[in-house]
């Protein structure tokens, strides 16, 4: 086969270029069908829902461990009311024991 003259080679791609053209024509066509822009609210919508449960999974993933801290701290005022009800009955005992010593000093005297 000969090689194609330039003018032969022009009008090829003048063919091919008319064939590409009629092809993104379709394209074009296919995507206004198929109405992309509502497509792509759709994702966006659609990706914000995923977002919301990812950070609703991620909080709900934290529930344990907040139910541990809050046992700790639970633990943590027993253990302070067991030391305050501790100090206020020494605190009594000590009143009573000068309300005593007081009452057998004038006793004695």
């Amino acid at each position: 086969m000969p090689n194609p003259s330039p003018t032969e080679k022009v009008r090829i791609l003048q063919e091919e270029v008319l064939v590409l053209k009629a092809q993104i024509l379709a394209i074009q066509k296919d995507i206004d069908r198929s109405d992309v822009h509502r497509v792509r609210e759709r994702l966006a919508v659609i990706d914000e829902r995923l977002n919301r449960l990812d950070r609703a999974i991620e909080e709900h993933k934290q529930f344990p461990v907040l139910e541990n801290r809050l046992a700790q701290l639970e633990e943590q005022k027993k253990l302070g009311d067991t030391r305050l009800f501790q100090f206020v009955m020494l605190f009594v005992g000590g009143v009573i024991t000068l309300s005593v010593q007081i009452v057998l000093l004038f006793f004695k005297k």
